[in-house]
């Protein structure tokens, strides 16, 4: 899936060794421009907050959205209870181009799943665009998304959410169970909660219990209190997200495959950028799939003093058929750990600092060409480093 469409020349070349290689010579026209806004659509309802409390005024408006419909908010709603979207078809809830628009979080005390404040429940084609919802401290998933199909969550701005512990149900600023196609694009994260002294926190996005083909795409997401981004899939695309600061808990980025999925193809991780994580860049949690591809990223300062976390790290139960390849390692810890994984290649990475692979225990079938040095563990067998075999 191509994400733009390029006119460039140059001069395409087969090195002795069979290499291809392009010399690229600038496009032969320029950009195109960035399109203007467009009007809403035709019969959008846009309604106003009121100056007090707006649940009871939302929730009668999301449920008079009519198949293809829009509801649009006009500056900033109090709301203190949840705000459920529930089933019906092609429905959207977006702000104001023309004013803050969005939800300020008056109370942490919600009722729907997981404390959420805005519920997308059994939808089909349902979008959330253009949003701000300022959490003001209290604890609340501000956006839950509970199965349903081709849903869309776009341009939020989610930010400040507090922490008050291990059972206030908060999981995520953006947190789904199931689901199928859900496209969460070009969203903002910034500032969820955490306590390092019990190494708990709230996360920035969590896709749970095996999303089928789920698209993560240009988000941004900073400060978070637990893992920036963690993604469950059968199948997916993560690419050209941008994750920095994992304070307290978990890694940058985390590819999961959830027990329960029904099955588990391909997933592509790709153009992602990471930058100071306490724990890993990447973490591969029983990643047991046909093919996990990584590759074309960038991770920068990642583990912490004493840990071999690095850019990498595999845990849990075995992560398989991972290709980990042609990306850019500055400064971390290590370049990774690895612990119970089998038919993982790893090649052709761009190392600065610290470069030690860690195998540590029950790793088979693994090869690695081209990017640094191994430490080989523990129950560890058929492993290639640069040619030779090692362990």
């Amino acid at each position: 899936m191509a994400l733009r469409d390029y006119n460039i020349t140059g001069k395409l070349s087969i090195e002795d060794n069979g290499v291809f290689s392009l010399t690229m010579e600038g496009r032969t026209e320029p950009p195109d421009e960035v399109p203007p806004e467009q009007p809403p659509p035709e019969g959008t309802v846009v309604i106003e907050p009121s100056g007090g409390d707006d649940t009871q005024l939302l929730r009668d408006a999301v449920a008079a959205i009519p198949e293809n419909g829009t509801l649009m908010l006009k500056g900033m709603f109090r709301v203190s209870d949840t705000i459920k979207l529930e089933g019906g078809r092609y429905r959207t809830v977006c702000g104001s181009p023309d004013v803050r628009s969005g939800i300020l979080v008056e109370s942490a005390d919600m009722p729907g799943m997981y404390g959420a404040m805005l519920w997308l429940r059994n939808a089909t084609g349902s979008i959330l665009r253009d949003l701000e919802i300022d959490a003001q401290g209290h604890s609340t998933t501000p956006i839950e998304v509970d199965g349903g199909q081709d849903n869309a969550l776009e341009r939020l701005y989610i930010h400040d959410i507090g922490f008050s512990g291990g059972d206030d149900g908060t999981l995520a600023a953006i947190h789904s169970e199931s689901g199928t196609r859900l496209h969460v694009i070009g969203n903002r994260i910034e500032r969820t909660g955490g306590n390092r002294d019990k190494d708990e926190g709230i996360r920035g996005i969590w896709l749970g219990k095996g999303q089928v083909d789920p698209l993560v795409e240009d988000n941004y997401i900073t400060d978070t209190g637990h893992t920036c981004c963690a993604v469950e899939p059968c199948s997916g695309i993560i690419r050209n997200n941008r994750a920095y600061n994992s304070l307290t808990q978990g890694s940058l980025y985390k590819i999961i495959r959830h027990p329960q999925a029904a099955y588990a193809a391909r997933v592509e991780f790709y153009g992602n950028y990471g930058e100071n994580a306490r724990h890993a860049g990447l973490m591969l949690e029983a990643a047991d799939f046909e093919s996990v591809e990584v590759y074309g990223n960038i991770f920068k300062n990642c583990g912490e003093q004493g840990t071999t976390f690095g850019f990498l790290y595999t845990s849990q139960w075995t992560t398989r058929n991972a290709h980990i390849h042609d990306n850019t390692v500055e400064n971390c810890r290590s370049f990774g750990a690895m612990n119970r994984s089998d038919s993982c290649k790893i090649e052709n990475n761009m190392i600065t600092g610290e470069n030690t692979l860690w195998l540590e225990s029950d790793d088979t079938n693994i090869t690695v060409t081209n990017s640094g040095r191994v430490s080989v563990g523990s129950n560890c067998s058929n492993i290639w480093v640069d040619g030779q075999q090692v362990g």
